[in-house]
């Protein structure tokens, strides 16, 4: 991914050269921001929540119920926030996602690893390589 983040011109110049659409190059940069996007997002509420349990644990140590019901009604939503901001890709997108990918190959972080006894991008397709 590294490479479709700071030098995407190269790999559209190769595209260039062999006379490849950029679109697929281009739909790799989106779904990428985007899941990056949610992440950010998810992060920053995750940090919300944090700080706002300290908040409502020194707030009940000091025996402050109304400031700690406060803190509460404030971070309600944090923890729903959080769990809608786990991306998952639509059925499009994952058909996309499994074109870029040969069927076999590696395609997820520690995947990399011929001595990690799993391959593959779907659970359901995740073997055990070793005897």
């Amino acid at each position: 991914m590294d490479l479709f983040r700071n030098q995407a011109d190269k790999i559209r110049a190769d595209h260039d050269k062999r006379g490849i659409p950029h679109d697929r190059i281009d739909r790799v940069i989106e779904l990428d921001e985007q899941w990056r996007g949610a992440l950010k997002e998810m992060e920053e509420s995750r940090r919300q929540r944090n700080q706002a349990a300290r908040g409502i644990a020194d707030a009940k140590k000091s025996g402050d119920k109304e400031e700690s019901d406060r803190i509460m009604a404030e971070v309600k939503d944090l923890g729903d926030n959080i769990a809608a901001l786990d991306y998952v890709l639509t059925p499009e997108d994952e058909g996309f996602v499994d074109s870029l990918v040969p069927p076999g190959e590696h395609s997820g972080f520690g995947f990399q690893d011929d001595a990690y006894p799993f391959s593959g991008r779907h659970e359901t397709e995740i073997q055990n390589d070793r005897p």
